[in-house]
């Protein structure tokens, strides 16, 4: 059946008619913080290292200015577990040497008991001085925030009315009344980074005394962690190249490890984002020129996140098809789907009991009862496509399994179902399973199939098969 197509196809940098009736053109936002939004994408591991003294330096001015005695007594705690660490290294270098040496176990267990006598006061000494920069920096934090505030009010309070009545000028003080709460965290941030830096610097020390080819080991294992660090987050696309066909009625299952891009597969499918390259097609129409709500009405999904609403059950799985009327045979079977019959049956006013416990007369479920509810909800929406996200995360075994089966059935009714699970003997039964790894389709085929081949989801599969291996005859 072809998809409707809309009369102006629209690309994303085109204002959209409701955009255009409603603020008369692309809203965006121009309030001071949005200058700054995500910038921490676009730094550098250079351009971190270029800033980090001068922003470490106003904080410690500023607590400084806010409470010296526990600046002092944070300061003095972080350089003595920097001190400690050095001494636990070289302890625990001797203690190796001496069990590590020739002769007996008695005689090799006395050369070492004074070392290991120093490792275990150098950690009791480094958990008292932890303690201690934590309290301290507690009470360093809201005297900071305080600090902060009065400066920031104390400046604009000095201005001329010409800069009050300016509109960039109130822009400016919307970025400024941020800097406070900034402030009292970038307490919390130095200090780790002391810590860190004190921490490098006593490894150093210890490996440049034991020998000094060491050392130039200790900056190849800092460098990259410190770089990799930088780039989580980075603008790497949740998926690239992805090609794939799913073909109707039959169970689809999505497989992979975590961040590998099946959610966001899932998402781009039921057109809840776009695709920023590319194009995915229902029926070999474009889903950027097919009517939203005609795509809609096709899918149903099931996430791992789906909405609980504080309104009765009726209401919580009716309100997948919003727009239907209200049938309590629809509402029946689509219970009974998701093994929700007795759930229903045993709550104290059946289908029109109020699923929110601040309320009066309120019930409240359990994750797993919420989760039979959200399967009800998008059986009952009917949808020729069924998007499944995890669905059985909360359930007990026994009820995992006849929700599979159930999930299995949907098929044989003409359904289409794409199954996302870390689960890999639920997908067993599925008519094919396409493989995920860092945003990429690396495999595809049948279980059978993926499991001859010998890669990453015969791998995965057999870690998680191993878990319940008991070590039988």
């Amino acid at each position: 059946m072809p998809w409707p197509r809309r009369r102006n196809r629209q690309t994303s940098d085109e204002t959209s008619e409701s955009e255009r009736l409603l603020f008369g053109g692309r809203l965006r936002y121009d309030m001071g913080f949005s200058r700054y939004e995500d910038a921490y994408l676009h730094l550098s591991l250079w351009a971190m290292a270029r800033r980090l003294p001068r922003l470490v330096g106003s904080t410690v001015r500023l607590a400084r200015a806010a409470d010296r005695k526990a600046l002092r007594t944070v300061a003095a705690a972080e350089l003595g577990q920097g001190i400690g660490q050095a001494f636990g290294l070289v302890a625990v270098n001797d203690a190796l040497a001496a069990l590590l040496a020739e002769g007996t176990t008695a005689d090799r267990l006395r050369q070492a008991l004074p070392s290991l006598v120093v490792v275990g006061v150098v950690a009791v000494v480094a958990a008292l001085l932890a303690s201690a920069s934590t309290a301290a920096t507690g009470r360093l934090e809201p005297k900071v925030e305080r600090l902060a505030t009065e400066r920031y009010l104390e400046c604009a309070a000095r201005v001329e009315l010409s800069a009050i009545e300016d509109a960039e000028f109130h822009r400016l003080l919307d970025s400024a009344q941020y800097g406070a709460s900034s402030a009292r965290r970038m307490v919390k941030y130095c200090v780790r980074v002391v810590n860190g830096l004190l921490a490098v610097v006593a490894a150093a020390g210890v490996l440049t005394v034991l020998h000094p080819v060491l050392l130039p080991l200790l900056v190849l294992i800092a460098l990259p962690r410190s770089w990799s660090a930088l780039r989580i987050g980075t603008d790497r696309p949740a998926l690239d190249k992805v090609s794939l066909t799913i073909p109707g009625g039959r169970v689809v299952a999505l497989v992979g490890e975590n961040g590998s891009g099946k959610s966001t597969l899932v998402k781009l499918l039921a057109g809840l984002h776009l695709p920023d390259s590319g194009r995915i097609l229902w029926d070999g129409t474009d889903v950027t020129a097919a009517d939203r709500e005609q795509l809609f009405s096709r899918v149903a999904m099931v996430s791992q996140d789906f909405k609980r609403w504080p309104f009765t059950a009726k209401a919580n799985v009716a309100i997948g098809s919003p727009q239907a009327p209200i049938r309590a045979e629809s509402l029946d079977r689509a219970a009974a789907h998701a093994g929700a019959g007795e759930l229903i049956a045993g709550l104290p006013h059946g289908w029109d009991t109020l699923l929110a416990r601040e309320f009066r007369g309120g019930h409240q479920l359990s994750g797993g009862q919420w989760q039979r509810l959200g399967i009800a909800r998008a059986r009952y929406r009917t949808a020729p496509v069924l998007l499944v996200d995890e669905p059985t995360s909360a359930l007990d075994a026994r009820a995992e399994l006849a929700v599979f089966e159930q999930i299995r059935a949907l098929a044989g009714e003409g359904q289409t179902v794409v199954l996302i699970t870390h689960r890999l003997a639920s997908v067993r039964h599925a008519d094919v399973i396409h493989v995920l790894h860092e945003g990429r389709l690396t495999e595809s085929g049948s279980p059978q199939e993926l499991l001859d081949k010998g890669g990453v989801y015969a791998e995965l599969f057999h870690l998680q098969a191993g878990q319940y291996d008991l070590g039988g005859p």
